[in-house]
């Protein structure tokens, strides 16, 4: 699945069902333009929002405008967001595309990788 205007895509073979793995791609090609795409800012209710939940991309976008605004600083980031780092930290890491592209991001400004909770 592709997004023309960006060519940004996604594609999933996760099930043995078209229909399943159509939607899964269509979720995270959404979390893909969340993450490459910056917008215009919004404010967020809640920000303990399920993987599951069809806000998840969005929160995502707000995640990452937050991000590029502090110069992927996850202190900065959490208390504008109004959450303990480690909070943040957590949340970060239950979804493996954005851990590693937060990652990326620190290393190419200048910072060290987060540390996986637990670890």
């Amino acid at each position: 699945m592709t997004h023309c205007e960006t060519g940004i895509s996604a594609t999933s073979c996760k099930s043995r069902y078209q229909l399943e793995n159509k939607k899964t791609a269509f979720n995270k090609l959404k979390i893909n333009l969340a993450i490459k795409i910056r917008g215009p800012s919004i404010i967020l209710i809640r920000n303990n929002i399920s993987l599951s939940s069809k806000d998840y991309p969005l929160w995502v976008g707000v995640l990452f405008d937050k991000l590029w605004e502090f110069s992927f600083s996850i202190h900065k980031t959490a208390k504008s967001l109004g959450l303990s780092t480690s909070k943040l930290n957590k949340l970060i890491a239950r979804d493996s595309l954005i851990w590693k592209n937060i990652n990326y991001n620190r290393e190419l400004t200048g910072l060290k990788k987060l540390v996986y909770p637990g670890k």
